[in-house]
């Protein structure tokens, strides 16, 4: 027989969801699965849907219901703990499978890549709110397949439900439970233990609503969420005895310059950062010369850029960006163009991606030079 695949899922108010979910890990066609459900006292109808999926697959189906509401974090670690395969997937109680061989193909790198300790795919967005998404949350201009902690640390964007990985125990540290969001936490305490892996197909479904993480109400509270991941990021440090401390203090660099950005879009609520801006103001126009600025990356942080660029009364010319896709389409009323827009007389640029180190070094291919033609927001501010 198949080694066991514990699917790990929690959920709590998900009623127009749930059945939705737990029927996309039941039309896998991997034979040997289990689908062990944390439900945290939902004050909807969850619970009931998800007794009558019990009885549905006794045998599949395995629920932990708590008496009282434990909060995300811990409910996380509960439902973890119960899940006893050789192999752990992982979905949220709103987002969906939707390729029925995403289990068995996940299981069949991992069983055959020893040096492998996960990995993850491509998800397609189904936006049921109002804010702008793209149609898949990686970017189709990335060739990468392989990734390692330090990739986790710099920041990338791994969605819960692509996740599989090998069963290893995740220690949960006294510092664990002020942490947020535990997604990030548990990824880099798994990547310790090998490198990840990325599957270049679609398998699954991220939903973007009003009630999830990426609503309204965690829109507004980004400053929080940027302090907190800090948070995270100083207390593995130490936890893992400084072994990666050098891309660590980049990261926690690069957040606080999204803390900042971040204030200054809420400048009512923080005053405090209007001479913080006027400082960086000064120095941002001693680098650009008289220079019209691109920002190079048109995701968040290209938005976040704009933001701030505007504040400082500067309107970019370009978003340059490697995806070919994007090209002739704008980012709040800005023209994203091609790289070979670029010229180093007209232009300074501002590099606002995660992926700082790669655009480094093809802007260095073009014959520009660190400083005085282009530099990292972080590096800025």
């Amino acid at each position: 027989m198949l080694p066991k695949v514990s699917v790990w899922m929690i959920t709590y108010n998900h009623e127009q969801y749930i059945e939705k979910a737990v029927e996309s890990v039941m039309m896998q066609d991997y034979p040997n699965l289990e689908i062990v459900i944390g439900e945290d006292c939902s004050t909807d109808c969850t619970r009931d849907i998800l007794l009558n999926l019990k009885d549905k697959y006794p045998d599949k189906v395995k629920l932990i219901l708590h008496k009282k509401n434990v909060g995300m974090m811990k409910n996380e670690i509960i439902t973890r703990n119960e899940c006893d395969g050789e192999y752990i997937a992982y979905l949220d109680g709103d987002d969906y499978w939707i390729d029925p061989q995403k289990i068995s193909k996940q299981y069949k790198f991992l069983s055959e890549n020893s040096e492998y300790i996960m990995c993850f795919h491509q998800t397609k967005v189904i936006n049921e709110s109002n804010l702008p998404f793209p149609e898949y949350l990686l970017s189709s201009s990335n060739k990468r397949t392989e990734f390692s902690i330090e990739d986790i640390i710099s920041g990338l964007f791994l969605q819960i439900g692509t996740m599989m990985s090998k069963n290893i125990p995740v220690d949960y540290v006294d510092w664990r439970e002020n942490i947020k969001y535990g997604d990030r936490y548990i990824y880099l305490m798994l990547a310790r233990h090998g490198k990840i892996k990325y599957l270049n197909e679609c398998m699954a479904a991220y939903r973007v609503h009003p009630g999830g993480v990426w609503s309204t109400h965690h829109q507004n509270t980004r400053v929080e969420n940027w302090l907190n991941k800090m948070y995270l990021f100083e207390n593995f440090d130490k936890y893992t005895d400084y072994r990666y401390t050098d891309t660590i203090k980049k990261s926690i660099q690069a957040m606080k310059v999204e803390v900042f950005v971040e204030k200054i879009r809420l400048i009512e609520q923080y005053p405090e950062v209007e001479n913080d801006v006027d400082i960086v103001k000064h120095k941002l126009f001693k680098k650009i010369r008289n220079r019209d600025i691109c920002i190079f990356g048109a995701g968040t942080g290209g938005l976040r850029c704009k933001t701030f660029l505007n504040k400082v009364g500067i309107e970019p010319i370009y978003v340059i960006d490697n995806d070919s896709n994007k090209w002739g389409s704008f980012l709040d009323g800005v023209e994203i163009a091609p790289p070979s827009k670029l010229n180093k007389n007209k232009h300074f640029i501002i590099i606002s991606s995660d992926f700082y180190k790669e655009i480094n070094d093809q802007l260095i291919t073009l014959k520009l030079e660190k400083d005085k033609d282009f530099n990292n927001l972080f590096e800025i501010l």
